[in-house]
């Protein structure tokens, strides 16, 4: 028999499962943004992030997050390593050549800007869910490790490792970074469930 917590546990679990369906559409949605993003002048290699890599998504699943890798030596301009100018420009060029080929898969499929990179949505909904992606445009380090990732909304470069994260996300070791937020799925529920009294048990 089981106790009382293990079942509230075990409603919160199969009320915050990630549908199968809207997470296979959102990795298959990364990879194809990553393997065109691939071929952008300057590209120096892409990762993926976030929920994907961890295997931490909840329903509903929002976006599948990964990043581009330019090497600072192909734009002297971008970065604190050069004259310290955002990608801003560059975001609209990346959109131009990641939305036609994406279109020739999901014709409805649109390219904007999120906080950090490209925010791509797609207007193809699977299984009432339509993941987006958002890619974070980054750019290598000339000293240290890690990456210059940028923040559009204010125009800064913060030095990140969301490759690093991942790693040490999956290793089970432990990860400090303020840009490395990391996702409990069933503490999330937990916190829904809080928040929502129709999702208790009594």
């Amino acid at each position: 028999m089981t106790s009382h917590t293990e079942d509230i546990l075990n409603y919160v679990r199969a009320q915050i499962d990630a549908h199968p369906e809207a997470v296979a559409e959102a990795r298959q949605r990364l990879e194809l943004t990553r393997k065109i993003a691939l071929r952008f002048p300057g590209a120096n290699r892409t990762y993926a992030s976030g929920s994907l890599p961890q295997h931490t998504f909840i329903h509903p699943v929002g976006d599948g997050d990964g990043g581009l890798v330019l090497d600072r030596r192909y734009y002297p301009k971008l970065g604190p390593d050069g004259d310290g100018e955002t990608p801003q420009t560059i975001i609209p060029d990346l959109c131009s050549h990641l939305g036609p080929e994406i279109r020739e898969r999901s014709p409805g499929a649109r390219c904007g800007k999120s906080k950090r990179g490209p925010k791509i949505s797609f207007g193809e909904p699977v299984d009432g869910q339509d993941p987006t992606v958002d890619l974070v445009l980054a750019l290598t380090r000339k000293d240290g490790t890690g990456l210059w990732i940028p923040n559009l909304n204010t125009n800064r470069w913060e030095a990140s490792d969301p490759e690093r994260h991942i790693e040490l996300f999956i290793s089970g070791r432990p990860v400090a970074s303020a840009h490395s937020p990391t996702r409990d799925p069933l503490a999330e529920g937990m916190e829904q469930a809080v928040c929502e009294p129709s999702l208790l048990i009594t």
